[in-house]
């Protein structure tokens, strides 16, 4: 029996985890999230679905990158390379059909390219935030 679709969200934790090592990459905001920087949080909005969950699922995700300063750069410029860094790494999965334990990325748009978000509570990191809408096909 093939497997649904139900697992659309894992396949970019897992692409990202691959392709940003000494990043954190989450599906949740961790509690103690300074103790976690660099920081990737993927969620997947209310938005997005599938006419055909045996075979597909077309999640949108919400990446949220978060960095202090680093030796070269300021906190913003910090989380807008790692948003930078994982916008490449889910369009380099789309155009070489990587294929992870969950699935693989069959169709990708940007629905919101990669913007600063200030937050007054954490005044010292950069925050970048973006949106890609997928088209996850599963493993079976």
């Amino acid at each position: 029996m093939p497997r649904w679709a139900g697992d659309a969200e894992q396949v970019p934790l897992l692409l990202l985890r691959a392709a940003l090592p000494g990043v954190t990459v989450r599906a949740s905001i961790p509690d103690g999230l300074l103790d976690y920087l660099p920081l990737v949080v993927l969620r997947r909005v209310p938005a997005g679905g599938s006419p055909a969950p045996r075979f597909w699922d077309g999640p949108l995700m919400n990446v949220q990158c978060w960095s202090d300063a680093t030796d070269d750069l300021d906190p913003y410029a910090a989380a807008s390379d790692l948003a930078d860094q994982c916008r490449q790494a889910l369009w380099e999965a789309w155009d070489n059909q990587t294929v992870t334990a969950a699935g693989h990325i069959v169709g990708l748009r940007e629905s919101q390219a990669p913007t600063e978000v200030v937050d007054p509570d954490l005044p010292r990191l950069g925050r970048y935030v973006a949106t890609y809408a997928l088209r996850v096909r599963n493993t079976a």
